[in-house]
């Protein structure tokens, strides 16, 4: 593939051999946890220090899930209403 290194990541993306979520051996949260962030934050009563502090992340990894910054490929599960499956 010619081309610098940006040209080479959104190859990547586009092509689906982007390491995101769960997929990204790195990740410390589930695609789970990320739908209960996003349910426990807008339940109300929690902030988001609260949140990193039970998932074990930085408040600011809390602060870009919940505005879409990262995790962004759960958009569509994030939006429908699901029953929280595992309780951490």
């Amino acid at each position: 593939f010619l081309g610098d290194k940006r040209d080479n990541a959104q190859d990547m993306k586009a092509k689906g051999r982007h390491l995101y979520g769960e997929r990204n051996t790195e990740a410390k949260l589930s695609e789970e946890d990320v739908v209960q962030i996003h349910h426990l934050y807008k339940a109300g009563g929690t902030s988001t220090y609260r949140l990193a502090r039970r998932f074990g992340v930085g408040q600011g990894a809390i602060h870009k899930i919940l505005h879409g910054e990262r995790w962004s490929h759960m958009k569509d599960r994030i939006n429908t209403v699901e029953p929280l499956t595992r309780v951490r």
